[in-house]
């Protein structure tokens, strides 16, 4: 029980890491005036590779929000799945505190406290990748 928990946790903790890499990307872009990296899909490998490779997964597809662009959760693939497992699983992260994504955060956790998920637009688009993948 304790290996699933552990992989449950990297692979959150990757979410986490896209978006904290999102966020300090676009402060260097706007501050230094830097360029974005060039390859996207590999800076995106970077940032995850420590939290799921070790499990086996690599980064299918980033859940991002339509209306501030902020990464909220992850498709993970099982590079070998055995017969028995899963080949994808599903990262959502939790709340973060920053300047960029926390009035949305905290909105999107009142709207589950009042038991109104289904009103924000970041749980239309995780129902809808749940919905397609199942």
């Amino acid at each position: 029980m304790s290996d699933i928990l552990q992989l449950a946790a990297c692979l959150v903790r990757g979410v986490y890491s896209l978006e904290h890499d999102r966020d300090r990307d676009r402060d260097r872009d706007r501050d230094r005036d830097r360029e974005r990296i060039s390859n996207e899909q590999e800076h995106d490998a970077r940032a995850t590779s420590q939290w799921c490779e070790p499990f086996g997964f690599k980064l299918k597809e980033k859940l991002i929000d339509d209306t501030d662009s902020s990464y909220f959760g992850a498709i993970y693939e099982l590079k070998y799945p055995p017969y028995f497992a899963p080949r994808y699983v599903i990262a959502f992260r939790g709340t973060i505190i920053s300047p960029q994504t926390g009035y949305k955060d905290m909105k999107a956790n009142l709207k589950y406290l009042m038991s109104n998920p289904e009103k924000d637009s970041r749980f239309d688009s995780a129902f809808k990748v749940v919905r397609n993948m199942v």
